[in-house]
């Protein structure tokens, strides 16, 4: 072969790698130092479990989070009530920006939007308090109701916030408005929301977490009004979720055939456990289908919407100011009962064909309760009685049988971290001069309850037995738990090899066994090297 030919079959050898290969500078020492930006004050870490979270309206309501436990909160804006501080509270407090579409006088919807807060005030806030889960809008789809934006106009409005909050903070972790409820309806707008943000950006949505409100609402009525629920802005009303007229026979559809059970909610399965869990399977489905199974799933909003007023018996009342189908109000005991029943589902539910890898295939990582109290809509769900400004803080008999329940769930609630190494990737490399030096890497992932705030060391080895030390990284950062990702907790080492074929390497989270956790035995994982990847040549065409 002339040297001509040689130099083409050289340019055009087509390299089978698995990953690309970063070339590193010469390791000179075994333990690394992990560039460290945040602690664990900075993101917002709490004492209490990252599973079960509460909202509180009020700066009064503020004083109870710590008697509740509440592991984190949210309150519909950009800071807590009773501080402009997010870090005054040991609930981690998750902002929130209200996202509305602008109208004319007229009420007709404009091309444009505008936020709640203002762009700089909220890129100071992610100035100040980098690390936060942001949520950016709530309930977007219900017309007239919280944030009411058409999903072209959502999908813009996202790139703007999510794109000035990662400016001031790439740590921040951004997750998308929950709908009310994830039916057909609701899964169109988002596929509105998902398709325009790509068509405009060429990308698809930058959602580090997922959310969805865990309700079961009629979305129109059958006499032609609208539902609670409403339809979803800007969706084809077919797709509607049919309610009942409040008899037994309407819910039970023998007055009207043309509505089938799939596709009506009764008042009465306001609390069903069966919708509520397979409103968390559309979600998941919807998720995977976009390529998003590997993201969180977070359900920042769920209880009871209905009221109990005007009632004759606060436990086995004959009549109230709204009564299922079957004549039964939603009584302290009946919403105490859905908080018991939801919460463990939550706890509970995995499937390996849709859950959180990293979690264990949980289908979902946190939930939060509305609310601490409310004069308004969902008062059956407080927490706390009407007059609780009359006791002292920590007062049991401030306590609502709601509150009671869910002060018991949460002292029950087991504490504990628990750390796995995960994203673990496959390299390829070829040496030069004899050597092949390769950056290997892996992410941390905590799926305890608690987040992990003590430093850790992840160290890497070239032998199973964990006895031929790679390097070492000292994380001294917060690690989140409940699986929520942690944007800066992959670490990397350097490794030189010499001769080809395929390299294993293993990877241990807490190598020095210095933390307590529910279960050592996910703490290593396994990745691969494949030095000096044979060559494919492709055929020379030549005159």
């Amino acid at each position: 072969m002339n040297y001509m030919n040689k130099m083409k079959l050289f340019f055009l050898s087509a390299t089978i790698m698995l990953t690309a290969l970063v070339i590193v500078t010469q390791y000179k020492d075994k333990v690394v130092k992990a560039k460290q930006t945040l602690n664990a004050t900075e993101l917002g870490a709490s004492p209490y479990s990252c599973r079960n979270g509460l909202s509180s309206l009020s700066s009064l309501e503020d004083q109870w989070l710590d008697y509740f436990k509440a592991g984190w909160t949210l309150n519909f804006g950009t800071s807590p009530a009773s501080s402009s501080n997010l870090d005054s509270l040991n609930s981690t407090f998750t902002p929130m920006v209200r996202i509305k579409q602008n109208r004319d006088s007229n009420g007709n919807y404009l091309n444009s939007y505008y936020t709640i807060p203002s762009i700089a005030s909220i890129r100071q806030t992610a100035q100040n308090y980098p690390g936060r889960l942001w949520f950016l809008g709530n309930e977007p789809d219900r017309v007239l109701v919280q944030d009411d934006i058409y999903p072209q106009m959502f999908a813009v409005a996202f790139h703007d916030v999510a794109e000035a909050i990662k400016e001031e903070d790439p740590t921040a972790l951004i997750a998308i408005a929950g709908l009310i409820q994830p039916t057909a309806g609701r899964l169109q707008y988002l596929d509105i929301v998902w398709d325009t943000y790509y068509s405009l950006y060429n990308e698809p949505m930058p959602v580090d977490v997922w959310n969805m409100h865990g309700y079961i609402l009629a979305e129109k009525m059958p006499d032609g009004t609208v539902g609670p629920a409403r339809i979803a802005l800007g969706t084809d009303p077919a797709l509607g979720v049919w309610g009942s007229d409040l008899t037994p026979t309407s819910c039970n559809l023998q007055s009207n055939p043309n509505l089938h059970k799939d596709n009506i909610y009764c008042y009465a399965e306001h609390d069903s456990q069966p919708i509520l869990r397979q409103h968390i399977i559309n979600m998941r489905k919807w998720m995977k289908e976009h390529g998003q199974q590997d993201k969180p799933l977070v359900i920042n909003e769920y209880g009871s919407l209905f009221t109990f007023w005007d009632f004759d018996d606060p436990i086995n009342p004959t009549h109230c100011f709204l009564q299922d189908e079957n004549g039964k109000c939603f009584t302290e005991p009946r919403v105490s009962n859905h908080m018991l029943a939801s919460t463990a589902m939550f706890e509970s539910f995995t499937d390996p064909a849709l859950g959180y890898p990293a979690d264990g295939y949980r289908m979902v990582q946190q939930w939060l309760w509305f609310t601490l109290f409310t004069d308004a809509t969902g008062e059956s769900s407080n927490l706390l009685v009407d007059n609780y400004t009359s006791f002292a803080v920590g007062d049991p008999n401030a306590l609502t049988q709601v509150g009671e329940t869910f002060k018991n769930i949460i002292d029950d609630e087991p504490l504990f971290t628990n750390l796995k190494p995960t994203n673990i990737p496959s390299l390829a490399a070829f040496r030069e001069s004899g050597t092949a030096t390769v950056t290997l890497t892996a992410s941390i992932v905590n799926v305890g309850t608690l987040d992990q705030t003590t430093p850790v060391n992840i160290s890497f080895y070239s032998d199973s037995n964990l006895t031929q030390l790679i390097g070492t990284v000292s994380w001294n950062s917060l690690i989140r738990g409940c699986g929520l990702p942690n944007f800066g907790t992959t670490v990397s080492v350097p490794w030189q090899l010499s001769t080809p074929g395929v390299h294993k390497f293993w990877v241990q989270v807490d190598s020095a066994n210095n933390i307590p956790e529910s279960n050592e035995s996910d703490n290593v994982a396994q990745g691969v090297v494949l030095v000096d990847p044979i060559n494919s040549y492709l055929p020379i065409i030549s005159r």
